[in-house]
């Protein structure tokens, strides 16, 4: 994505020698990957929609540079790093894991004692949740729907599941642009902050049915 491209941009400018793969091939932008590697010279290993086989051995072609540190989206890097390329670990000092999904399964490495090298979970940040998860997730999830439906949100029902920092996010963005929210939740204090927040809070079978 287009912001990837920028983080790669900075880390070349300051000196490191990058290599870039998919973390989701159906997130990839193709003319930023080929724009990378046209105007910047970074080496980038994506194609949009690639295949299982494909994406994998193109996590193998970024990793045939022996880093010294990754940095991850999902864990799959360092998880092929453990299964089938673990002489890299002798050169690579730590990493990054910026998703949920990446961190529950690194931690699960580390509990069971086999994590090779030290990871620094940057999707616990603060910053992480507030910026990432509530702004940006909230934007794009709606941006998302609507490219896809082109549907008028003003006057519509929108149930979001959950009232975590992506929820409150999405539910913020929909009441702006005109919806009736309702959260559903079931942590008993967020669903109170969300009532606080002015939102129709109820359990998911109850939701569902609700008409504008």
């Amino acid at each position: 994505t287009t912001e990837t491209a920028n983080l790669m941009r900075t880390l070349k400018e300051g000196g490191a020698e990058v290599a870039l793969c998919a973390s989701n091939p159906l997130s990839t932008q193709d003319d930023t990957a080929a724009a990378l590697v046209h105007h910047y010279g970074i080496s980038t290993f994506a194609i949009k929609g690639e295949d299982h086989e494909t994406y994998y051995r193109h996590i193998h072609q970024a990793l045939d540079i022996r880093p010294t540190l990754t940095m991850d989206d999902g864990a799959d890097t360092v998880g092929l790093i453990h299964n089938d390329r673990r002489d890299l670990m002798e050169t690579i000092i730590g990493g990054t894991e910026e998703t949920t999904t990446g961190v529950i399964r690194l931690r699960a490495m580390a509990n069971e004692g086999v994590l090779g090298y030290p990871i620094v979970a940057v999707n616990d940040a603060l910053t992480k949740h507030l910026f990432d998860n509530r702004y940006g997730t909230g934007q794009s999830t709606l941006d998302g729907i609507l490219r896809c439906t082109n549907m008028l949100l003003s006057g519509r029902v929108v149930v979001v599941a959950g009232y975590g920092w992506c929820g409150r996010g999405v539910a913020s963005r929909a009441r702006g642009m005109g919806a009736r929210v309702v959260v559903t939740e079931i942590d008993p204090t967020k669903a109170i902050e969300a009532v606080m927040d002015g939102f129709e809070v109820m359990p998911m079978e109850g939701a569902g049915s609700v008409r504008g």
